[in-house]
């Protein structure tokens, strides 16, 4: 595929693909908002993997959430606004992969890093998916697949990259921890 790649783009787009993405997820951000496009990512990927949903329980809600169904959509927004804010720094990546990295490690902590690399590439592949169906029928030329293709890889690779960090972390805390020995244990020793 042909392409720049500069210091400043960590993935081969080029211009035109750029202009394409930019202007089709305008399209379909600002008419349907980002929670609505957040919550169909969402449930089909639940449809495509029914363990999320139960990992989704398995979270410990955060204190400013009044119930689940508030930390889902929430969830459902952050999830668009970040596809957001990607698209918006197409020019320049290198600024969004710190925060694909935090958001990596973060999911690391809260799922005690459960989540594994075939979730990641199920979420990627959902995601893939959704950008086939988004905006005009004209706006889905093989250019612009190529180009969220590329777009989703590079997001998921971050995120799986930070998680994958955290995940070697934590295991490395847990190593590092004395085992605590009390006298009732010795017994069986």
């Amino acid at each position: 595929m042909s392409g720049r790649t500069t210091s400043t783009t960590l993935i081969p787009l080029t211009c035109a693909q750029i202009h394409l993405v930019r202007a089709l997820w305008r399209q379909v951000y600002t008419t349907k908002g980002p929670t609505v496009i957040g919550a169909s990512i969402y449930h089909r990927l639940c449809f495509k993997n029914l363990q999320v949903k139960e990992q989704m329980k398995q979270v410990e809600l955060p204190p400013k959430f009044t119930n689940r169904d508030n930390f889902v959509k929430a969830h459902c927004k952050a999830m668009a606004e970040l596809i957001d804010q990607v698209v918006e720094n197409l020019d320049h990546l290198d600024n969004v992969s710190g925060e694909l990295m935090r958001i990596g490690r973060v999911h690391a902590k809260v799922m005690r890093g459960e989540l594994n690399g075939k979730l990641w590439n199920t979420v990627a592949e959902t995601i893939i998916d959704c950008t086939l169906e988004w905006g005009d029928r004209r706006c889905r030329s093989e250019t612009v697949r190529k180009a969220w293709a590329l777009i989703v890889a590079f997001v998921i690779e971050r995120i799986k990259a930070g998680h994958h960090e955290q995940r070697k972390l934590m295991l490395a805390t847990r190593q590092s921890l004395p085992t605590i020995r009390t006298p009732s244990m010795d017994r069986y020793a």
